[in-house]
Parts: structure tokens; sequence; C-alpha cells
């Protein structure tokens, strides 16, 4: 099961299912969001108080 949570620096704000979910929550393109989720765009806003997406992945049992 993989899901999405945002955060804006320290604060959680919502969680998704999808990308496109999380994309449509936030009012911006898909790909803008997907690239939220990457290691690149955390290195980027290191330091700010930047809203990011973190995909989480839970193993089945």
């Amino acid at each position: 099961m993989t899901f999405y949570a945002l955060y804006k620096g320290d604060t959680f704000i919502t969680i998704t299912d999808t990308i496109q979910e999380m994309a449509d929550y936030m009012y911006i393109k898909f790909n803008s969001a997907r690239w939220l989720s990457y290691p690149d765009a955390h290195r980027w806003q290191a330091g700010k108080d930047a809203q990011l997406i973190y995909k989480y992945k839970l193993e089945e049992i």
C-alpha cells in the first residue's frame, strides 16, 4: 500500500492515495506534484518552509 503525505516545513497538511489526488488538492499540475516528491526537490528546498510531498509504502503482513 502506497500513500503520499503533504508537509509544509515540519507541519503535516494532508494524506492522499495518489499523486493526482495530491495535485488536485494543491491546485497544481500532476508533474509539479510528482516533482515535489523527488529527493532533488527536498534537497533544493532544504531549510525552507516549503510544501513537499513524501511517499510512504506499507508492506502487507
